[in-house]
């Protein structure tokens, strides 16, 4: 079928989005969203949500949440892990979306999920962090 669009996992989208901000705690892993970032609570359920000082925070997600997933997980989950890093961790200005991330290693992750599952799609990684030239 032409422009099939996939199902994207919510759970996916959950994970690159606490990847992008999140943080580690004793037990879980924890995301606050500020400001318009915070329209993105829809997707966590109410019971995990807790609202204070201008901002809503999310608890009670796992500590692998704040890993890469493997490259083996499924399409959907991937295309929802990208979706949530772009989310927090993103912008979209005319045509370019950029992912700013200081670990060459996950954006040369984010590289692979891409070159694999979004055709016709050309991503550039810098050499390194300290300049904007790319591989």
């Amino acid at each position: 079928t032409p422009n099939k669009v996939d199902k994207i996992s919510i759970t996916g989208i959950q994970h690159g989005m606490c990847f992008g901000d999140g943080s580690l705690r004793d037990n879980d892993a924890a995301l606050d969203l500020c400001l318009e970032k915070r329209e993105l609570k829809k997707f966590f359920v109410k019971e995990q949500q807790m609202e204070f000082e201008g901002r809503t925070r999310i608890w009670g997600l796992p500590n692998s949440f704040k890993q890469l997933p493997s490259l083996d997980e499924g399409r959907s989950y991937l295309l929802g892990f990208m979706a949530g890093i772009l989310a927090t961790d993103g912008n979209i200005h005319k045509n370019r979306i950029t992912i700013n991330n200081k670990s060459l290693t996950v954006l040369k992750y984010i590289k692979d999920i891409a070159s694999y599952n979004i055709p016709d799609c050309q991503i550039c990684v810098p050499l390194s962090s300290s300049n904007n030239r790319c591989d």
